[in-house]
């Protein structure tokens, strides 16, 4: 029984010592004799072997870790197989094994040992070098501007990724597309600003990258660097970017990562625009600034109407319109530049937009010397409108068409340009080309032009009627710049008129001039008329347009005395003197007839009276 028990020990023994010898044997590489100090990718190394060739080697490629690489955290562990001819190990050493000094251990095929228990002296040191001396050629950055939600959070730091929903990151992507870039990922250091980019170029295949959030990949055969879940919180702004192999760095070229979405200056733009115009409507329409024929109007009108007219004023709605786009266009590059490119400074006054100011301003003050000088245009509508923009005096001006259509032309393309361009590679605002600017030009002296040589309109300023006798209505008109023998319309009724020094009959309705305008340039022109109605239909058609109605006077007997005023020509009239007849008080007239001025030019202007 001793006996095998010491049988089973020794085998045993035997056994364990066996196995130790033939794996140490196993773990220590062939000799090799001689080979190569070093070798360029895509070419053969040559492992000259000492000893026993066998049927088939691998050689065992272990990156070297020391100096700037120690950790060996990322150290690559490559077995390429080995073409066997006689004694030498020949291995093609592949284009994506990263460059550097490898050690090379050749072991038989079936003999290759776990990573892990790689011990012993190494068959050969070898310095792996690149392919190529051509330098890294950077083409493109793709996007050239990058957005929130364009990236991909497939390579979370560790840490963060263990927080589950709080660790998220907001990242973006990024290609680098070009030439002569290394297909070893980690041979291409990647320089923002000229500081290197931690990127892990392993990403896909490890599942912890610890603080490594970036992860690459190079495809196309060297012409494309994929750059993912870049972290927008450290690389938000404009930067410049270059590749750097083996010592040897590309162009830098430049690419922004937003902080914001798209459309996010825009709308700030915007936003900020109706802001301002918010407060300037707080600011003008807290009281009335004025009435036209009762009715009160706004400071904000103001802003628009020519108080000589009660018209909207072209110039000045395109002196507003281009300040508008201005100011809305200046904004959206400030705002632009500094939450999507990350510059923190006035933006540049672009090349061109103080020559159309300079012309729109000009217009301006010039449109209100020739007013001054030559006469305001006709009034009109009562109520200022757009349709005033067009016309003068209710009569369409094709030079003003014209203003208003290149006016709108030019404000709305450079808005469309402006708020179309990416924010974040706007540096200016779009350019006005000088032929534009001289289109501008001469449309305002075509707009002035026709200010200068047109004759100045009619503007009413008051109307009343006076209901004297059954067959006698009198209505003044007060204002300037009318024609002494204008058309006249009440309501839609055109009147027929006489003057005095005319044959009269009984029922002709005579205009008089009562007051000639003092400040006029044509001094022929009335400051004030006198219609006197005596047609008792027309009167009464007259007064049936004002609601309520007034009350017709009563008739009283007349004197034989002779009547004042222009003979008549007729049957003499039997009318009694005027009564007292009383009529409702202005403020209760809820329609009140439209007496109409026109001057031979086509120029009118309207304004409203009570019958009283």
């Amino acid at each position: 029984m001793r006996f095998r028990r010491m049988a089973v020990g020794a085998l045993l023994a035997f056994a364990l010592a066996a196995g130790w010898i033939g794996a140490s044997a196993a773990e220590n590489p062939l000799p090799v004799s001689s080979s190569s100090p070093s070798v360029t990718r895509g070419q053969y190394a040559e492992f000259v072997l000492s000893g026993t060739t066998p049927d088939a080697a691998v050689a065992l490629f272990s990156e070297r870790c020391a100096g700037a690489k120690a950790g060996c955290e990322d150290a690559v562990l490559r077995t390429i197989a080995c073409v066997l001819n006689n004694s030498a190990c020949r291995t093609l050493v592949p284009l994506d094994l990263p460059l550097g000094d490898y050690e090379v251990r050749v072991y038989p095929k079936d003999q290759v040992p776990d990573p892990s228990r790689i011990s012993g002296a190494p068959s050969s040191i070898i310095t792996v070098a690149r392919e190529t001396s051509a330098a890294p050629l950077l083409l493109g950055v793709i996007p050239q501007v990058t957005y929130p939600g364009s990236g991909s959070v497939r390579c979370l730091p560790g840490a963060a990724a263990g927080r589950g929903n709080q660790g998220a990151v907001d990242t973006v992507s990024l290609a680098l597309s070009g030439a002569n870039f290394s297909l070893a990922g980690k041979d291409n250091r990647i320089l923002i600003d000229g500081n290197e980019m931690s990127v892990c170029w392993t990403c896909g295949a490890r599942d912890n990258r610890g603080g490594c959030p970036i992860a690459g990949s190079v495809s196309r055969g060297g012409r494309l660097i994929r750059l993912d879940g870049i972290p927008i919180d450290q690389y938000a702004g404009s930067h410049e970017v270059a590749v750097e192999v083996d010592g040897v760095r590309s162009d830098p070229m430049t690419f922004v990562i937003s902080r914001v979405g798209r459309n996010a200056p825009a709308i700030a733009a915007v936003v900020m625009m109706v802001a301002v115009a918010a407060i300037l409507v707080l600011v003008l329409s807290g009281k009335a600034s004025g009435e036209i024929a009762g009715s009160r109007y706004r400071r904000i009108t103001a802003l628009m109407m020519d108080p000589d007219t009660y018209t909207y004023s072209l110039s000045k709605f395109q002196f507003y319109l281009w300040t508008l786009a201005a100011v809305l266009g200046y904004s959206y590059l400030t705002i632009a530049r500094t939450l999507v490119q990350g510059k923190f400074e006035f933006a540049p006054v672009p090349a061109g937009l103080p020559g159309i100011l300079f012309v729109s301003a000009g217009t301006t003050v010039v449109a209100a010397g020739v007013t001054r000088a030559n006469g305001t245009k006709g009034a009109g509508g009562i109520q200022p409108s757009f349709s005033d923009l067009l016309t003068i005096g209710g009569v369409v001006a094709p030079e003003r068409v014209q203003f208003v259509v290149w006016t709108l032309l030019g404000v709305f393309t450079f808005l469309a340009l402006t708020l179309y361009s990416d924010p974040g590679s706007i540096r200016d605002l779009p350019a006005i080309p000088q032929e534009f600017l001289y289109l501008m030009g001469i449309s305002s002296a075509g707009y002035l032009g026709g200010k200068l040589v047109r004759k100045p309109g009619p503007v009413i300023t008051a109307a009343s009627a006076l209901w004297e006798e059954p067959d006698k209505l009198t209505v003044e008109v007060i204002g300037t710049q009318m024609s002494v023998q204008p058309g006249i319309r009440i309501d839609s009724t055109h009147i027929v008129y006489a003057l005095p020094s005319q044959e009269l009959k009984t029922t002709d309705s005579i205009l008089e001039v009562t007051g000639y305008d003092p400040i006029a340039a044509d001094k022929s022109l009335a400051a004030s008329l006198r219609l006197t109605i005596r047609d008792p239909d027309l009167i009464a058609k007259v007064a049936a347009m004002q609601k309520p109605p007034p009350q017709a006077p009563k008739a009283i007997a007349k004197s034989g005395a002779a009547s004042s005023g222009p003979a008549l020509t007729g049957p003499a009239s039997s009318a009694p003197p005027p009564s007292a007849a009383p009529s409702a008080p202005a403020t209760d007239v809820t329609e009140k007839p439209m007496i109409s001025v026109t001057n031979p030019d086509g120029q009118s202007a309207q304004w409203p009276f009570v019958i009283g």
